[in-house]
């Protein structure tokens, strides 16, 4: 009986211990970690991972994945440029400054999604819009969330 009580304890005391580690970096797979991982690929990298994401969930033929890797490519590069844009910024924007940046990241996406309308067929285009919805919708849960608490 002593044993068994003895095992009992030995056991909830590992479990315990356990259960008390943080999270390995192996395991995080939180946004920061992915984001992270992400701002260190170059821009061609980056479109061609983004391009490569698109052909298995659209299945896009080899001619539609040439036009979008060269519209992928343009809009990761914009993306690294605005991001070095952020961090140099010394000083807090103006209230003008912010409309006018904001104003030219929607014209961007405006012009970014005719482009990649003129690539896929409708049903392409359609998978692609309920895809990035969803993405969009997960994203917004996740915001401000702490790691622990997912």
């Amino acid at each position: 009986m002593k044993k068994i009580i003895l095992m009992m304890a030995i056991a909830l005391i590992a479990f315990q211990a356990n259960a008390q580690q943080g999270p390995r970096d192996f395991q995080k797979g939180n946004r920061g970690d992915r984001m992270g991982m992400l701002q260190d690929l170059t821009p061609e990298q980056a479109s061609e991972i983004h391009t490569k994401r698109m052909t298995l969930n659209l299945d896009l033929t080899e001619a539609q994945q040439k036009q979008i890797q060269v519209i992928n490519l343009e809009e990761a590069t914009y993306r690294k440029a605005q991001m070095e844009a952020r961090q140099n910024m010394t000083q807090k924007p103006t209230s003008d400054e912010i409309a006018a940046r904001m104003n030219a990241r929607l014209d961007h996406q405006i012009a970014y999604k005719k482009k990649v309308k003129n690539i896929l067929t409708e049903e392409q285009y359609q998978k692609w819009e309920e895809t990035k919805a969803q993405y969009q919708k997960q994203m917004k849960g996740q915001k401000g969330k702490s790691p622990r608490n997912r």
